[in-house]
């Protein structure tokens, strides 16, 4: 429908030009819209697949907990090292909400703006043509029924609204600039912010892991029983798989 609005407007109201540099900034502020809605959802997403890996990992450790009483202290370690996890998990989620609340805040206000501006522009064109086409046929009349007055009254409120159409698609031609780079100015801190703590997160995970492999081999058993230790092996190896599976 927009498509076939702006597609009149270009004939017949703006020059070529103009046009397609209007039409251009409405697509490039609805890609990075789109965009910045799929890095939301997409992080959304990954907080989810921490927390599902987890509700996993502490069913798994309830099995091997349950498998036999010798398996009682590696469950013991592997769940004092999820309620880390769960702790990281949960400051991972509070920071990413911190970092992007006010950056999401401060350009779902510019869109929606934005957004009534743009309807506006779209009314205000197809009634600018409206009133144009209607003055065009009042000119045809004109030349057989002499009327001079309507044709002058209709000719300034096309005037007008031509006025008013060119001010506001100047207007939201500047303000959809302004968005484009006031998105930029938005979101690029937001995004090293973003990275560092995606580092910060992993790099705790990667200690916290290396903390279980540590316990286990040196603390826990103390070199026993090789078939004991396979068994065990076997366990953790089953185990770390799944937190590879959240890297």
């Amino acid at each position: 429908k927009n498509s076939s609005k702006s597609a009149a407007v270009k004939q017949k109201l703006l020059p070529l030009q103009d046009a397609n540099e209007f039409e251009k900034r409405r697509s490039d502020v609805n890609n990075q819209l789109k965009l910045l809605k799929k890095l939301n959802n997409d992080v959304k997403a990954y907080v989810a697949t921490l927390e599902n890996l987890l509700r996993t990992e502490t069913r798994l450790v309830q099995n091997v907990g349950s498998t036999s009483t010798d398996l009682k202290h590696l469950s013991e370690i592997w769940n004092n090292v999820l309620t880390e996890k769960s702790k990281l998990n949960a400051d991972y989620t509070q920071s990413y909400n911190a970092i992007t609340s006010h950056s999401i805040k401060d350009l779902q206000i510019a869109q929606c703006l934005l957004s009534k501006n743009l309807k506006k522009w779209d009314t205000l064109s197809q009634h600018c043509l409206k009133e144009n086409e209607k003055f065009s046929k009042l000119k045809e009349k004109e030349r057989n029924n002499q009327q001079h007055a309507k044709l002058e009254q209709q000719e300034k409120t096309v005037e007008t609204l031509k006025q008013d159409f060119y001010a506001l698609h100047n207007q939201l031609s500047a303000d959809m600039k302004r968005m484009l780079e006031g998105v930029s100015d938005i979101f690029d801190p937001t995004i090293d912010k973003l990275v560092a703590l995606e580092i910060d997160y992993n790099t705790k995970m990667q200690k916290l892991y290396s903390t279980l492999c540590s316990k286990l081999s040196v603390d826990a058993y103390g070199g026993s029983d090789k078939v004991y230790f396979d068994q065990i092996d076997r366990k953790l190896q089953a185990i770390k798989l799944l937190s590879i599976v959240a890297e």
